[in-house]
């Protein structure tokens, strides 16, 4: 069985290491980068099966980083992960082929539900939260479990 290799694109360390325990559990080696520019390089070097991806960073933004992602491989999975969203970045993500949308804090459970609907090659429907209301964030408050799924 090939390897299953995660690149974690985050500039913060803390989230970073959470992200690469919760992967190893599911069997992954994991990357990680702190800003978009070497999260760019890294994912041209090991060519990861899932990435994880920052939206606020330094360098290069999280969207940046994905249009370019996904015009160097359209089928790359990328699930963005933020503390703040709306919906213009929502649909921003969306319109440059995220995969998956993530609010921080994630859960275990989360991370493990992430990868088995890639693994098993299932993809949900495009959904978008009613809890976002229009044109106002939604901050990432105490065990919120907001996943949002495309494809």
């Amino acid at each position: 069985m090939a390897e299953k290799k995660a690149l974690i694109i985050e500039d913060s360390k803390v989230i970073g290491q959470t992200l690469t325990r919760y992967l190893e559990k599911e069997g992954y080696t994991t990357v990680q980068a702190f800003d978009g520019e070497e999260g760019l390089v890294k994912f041209g070097e090991d060519s990861p099966d899932i990435t994880f991806l920052d939206i606020l960073m330094p360098k290069r933004d999280g969207i940046e980083v994905l249009k370019i992602i996904k015009e160097l491989d359209p089928a790359a999975t990328i699930v963005m992960i933020t503390a703040s969203m709306s919906k213009e970045i929502v649909k921003e993500a969306e319109a440059a082929n995220a995969d998956w949308f993530v609010l921080k804090p994630f859960s275990r459970q989360q991370i493990h539900e992430i990868i088995q609907w890639f693994e098993g090659g299932e993809k949900p429907l495009p959904q978008m939260p009613e809890e976002i209301p229009p044109d106002e964030e939604q901050e990432a408050e105490g065990d919120d479990d907001i996943m949002i799924r495309w494809k």
